[in-house]
């Protein structure tokens, strides 16, 4: 056997592994109906801060019979592999190590040294601990190798349907049903899976690597092209260690960074390294790499599709696909904010399953309008044990040092802070949860959905106006920014003419640069105007912003987190339906709340809107801080002058600016630390 390999148990898979498993103990949850469980941190909440909600009674549907434990096994986790980079063993298992978190419970590995292919895996076991689940798991003959992150919800029946062609299986794991899925379809396979999932597949005797990422992009997949060599991973971190990798900076992703609050795909920090867009597969042979879509949302409304069709058909599926997230042998808790997304998902679990169910939600001391006393009355009504942790002002502060290492890039997603807070103190007590998000997106949650009609008039009246200049500094400016200023000022970017006034340009790339590339490029024009802003919200803030911040903050803890809005069947479903029907009279997500009505009462269902929110505001004027204290210089392409910072940002009291900013120099920090000897 080739050094660092060691021979499986009789009846596993013959592979060349080596697993080391460590904190192999399942938290199995005995929480009883109606219940609020403090401790760990956790606090109840009511009378004492003066919150109550009072629920009138309402016909509750009978709970389906609580269905057989199932053998299901999952593999959330971290993937790294290498291909030509010449490095030795022990400096391919230090990057595999650097995912640990990802899979605190155990590692495993191949490699060939005759073909220079390193394929590594780090494990969260959710059930399957036997040997016949391991990873990189190859096919019979040992001509297939795959490491795979994620969940084949539909495995089941495309396993029976394998079977019916002829192929034998050896566990029932979800991977092997994508190894055998690859031999009958080849890189078609993609179309047949329902889930969440990257995967690297070695083919040796075609000598390909197929990487492939899920069709929303919902986990996450990074890879390194370097002459003829290919490195790959869950997370950059693990990229950075590669050996040989050329880490120069690209310094045009540290100024898109300004404009979106984070690197937009493909781009990283690096030239050399690129994230894999959703809905992609690569293609790597003979020291080529070939990049292509392999799935988009369609976008096509039929008109047919009235609104009672839609109810009856999102009904239905919504039952089906949050049965398929459900699926594990261990507890499955949720993430319940009180809003319409996280409570109808809520309902549905409640609906599908009578196991006990922990609901997990945050409470913000601090903020006027906390939304804990919903999600309690919320869990209650629906016979969940619910948990919230209180989250103030300090605690969030605490964890602003820890954004730069979280994410390997800046990232300026200020939720990413509460998300740490719920992911650290949902992990202790389950391994999965179900969460809501996807709502917003699907089904035209967003208020700036509605308001495109109100700034075009603003933007006529601007241009009627000879003081233009004047009104810069009004709330106007946006307005004359044009659409794509607007939509990066509503996203929480800093939109061009506002950058331009404190950042000095150096670099020449910079000069001419075309500042809303990412939005022009995943427009649509031909669309319907609210199908057309969805069109870009999908390529742009859900996958980098949304699902890359809830990633690395549930993963950092080695939860799994599953959000049925976005599986591509609901997807599917919501492309279909006319805006008219969607959002019917400007009500944002009309159906979804119209689907809620039935579980909750009208006065939960329609209030208004909140999400998680950090207090800026009292960090920048109360405490003062994340203001620049210096000018700070951009790795040489570009300079933030403090005082033009000030002039430019004060007038607009633009909080989430600053934000930016601080983690821009954060980040630059840490790098320079990072690149010292």
């Amino acid at each position: 056997m080739a050094r660092g390999e060691c021979r499986p148990p009789a009846g596993a898979h013959p592979a060349s592994i080596e697993t080391t498993r460590v904190n192999q103990c399942l938290w199995i949850l005995a929480m009883g109906r109606s219940r609020v469980t403090p401790g760990d941190g956790v606090s109840t909440i009511g009378a004492r801060h003066g919150l109550a909600v009072r629920l009138a009674p309402l016909p509750i549907r009978p709970r389906r019979p609580p269905r057989p434990r199932l053998e299901v096994r999952s593999r959330m986790c971290g993937i790294y592999g290498s291909i030509g980079c010449g490095a030795s063993l022990e400096a391919s298992l230090a990057c595999l190590r650097t995912l640990a978190h990802r899979g605190p419970d155990g590692e495993g590995y191949h490699s060939d040294p005759a073909h220079d292919v390193f394929l590594g895996h780090t494990r969260l076991s959710i059930v399957d601990l036997s040997p016949a689940g391991a990873q990189p798991m190859p096919n019979e003959d040992k001509s297939l190798w795959l490491v795979l992150n994620g969940e084949i919800y539909n495995h089941r029946a495309l396993r029976r349907e394998l079977i019916a062609k002829g192929h034998r299986f050896i566990g029932r794991c979800d991977a092997e049903v994508v190894l055998h899925l690859y031999e009958e379809h080849g890189e078609r396979l993609l179309e047949r899976l329902t889930g969440m999932f990257t995967f690297a597949l070695w083919d040796l005797k075609a000598r390909r690597l197929l990487l492939a990422r899920d069709r929303i992009g919902i986990k996450p997949l990074f890879y390194a092209l370097d002459g003829g060599t290919l490195a790959f991973s869950s997370e950059l971190k693990a990229l950075a260690l590669t050996p040989g990798l050329d880490l120069t900076p690209d310094v045009t992703a540290y100024w898109d960074f300004l404009t979106y609050q984070f690197v937009p795909a493909p781009k990283t920090v690096y030239r050399a390294a690129r994230k894999l867009p959703a809905g992609h597969l690569a293609l790597f042979a003979a020291g080529r790499l070939e990049v292509r879509r392999w799935w988009e949302p369609r976008f096509d409304p039929d008109p047919a599709m009235t609104e009672e069709r839609a109810i009856d058909e999102l009904d239905a599926l919504l039952d089906e696909v949050v049965s398929d997230h459900l699926l594990a042998d261990v507890p499955v808790g949720l993430f319940l904010s009180g809003g319409v997304d996280s409570s109808l998902v809520a309902a549905r679990v409640a609906r599908a399953t009578r196991e006990p169910t922990a609901a997990f939600s945050i409470r913000f001391p601090d903020r006027p309008h906390d939304e804990a006393a919903i999600a309690a009355a919320t869990a209650r009504r629906l016979g969940f044990a619910w948990h919230v942790q209180e989250f103030g002002a300090d605690d969030l502060l605490a964890l602003v040092p820890t954004i730069p290492d979280l994410f390997d890039e800046p990232f300026g997603d200020q939720a990413a802070l509460p998300m740490v807070g719920l992911a650290r103190m949902t992990a202790r007590k389950v391994k999965v949860v179900l969460s809501g998000d996807g709502g917003d997106e699907t089904h035209l949650g967003y208020p700036r959905y509605f308001k495109e009609r109100e700034r075009r008039a603003l933007h006529l009246l601007a241009d009627a106006l000879p003081a233009k200049r004047l009104l810069r500094r009004t709330s106007l400016r946006n307005t004359l920014e044009g659409p794509w200023g607007r939509m990066c000022h509503f996203y929480g970017g800093i939109p061009a003419h506002t950058k331009r006034a404190f950042a000095e340009v150096v670099a020449p790339e910079l000069r001419d640069y075309d500042d809303y590339w990412l939005y022009k490029q995943h427009d649509r024009p031909e669309l319907p105007p609210l199908a057309r802003q969805q069109a870009i919200d999908f390529a742009t803030w859900l996958v980098e912003g949304i699902l890359t911040k809830v990633d690395r903050t549930s993963m950092r803890f080695g939860l799994e987190v599953r959000p049925p809005l976005l599986d591509h069947r609901v997807v599917g479903l919501a492309t279909r339906i006319p805006d008219a029907v969607l959002a019917k009279d400007g009500v944002p997500k009309h159906l979804l709340k119209r689907l809620l009505e039935r579980e909750l009462p009208r006065e939960i269902v329609h209030r208004r809107k909140t999400a998680f929110s950090v207090p800026l505001k009292q960090f920048i004027h109360e405490r003062g801080l994340l203001r620049p204290e210096r000018d700070l210089d951009v790795l040489g392409a570009f300079r933030i002058r403090r005082e033009k910072v000030e002039h430019a940002l004060s007038t607009s009291r633009d909080h989430h600016s600053y934000w930016l900013l601080a983690q821009l120099a954060a980040f630059v920090q840490r790098e320079a630390v990072t690149a010292s000897p």
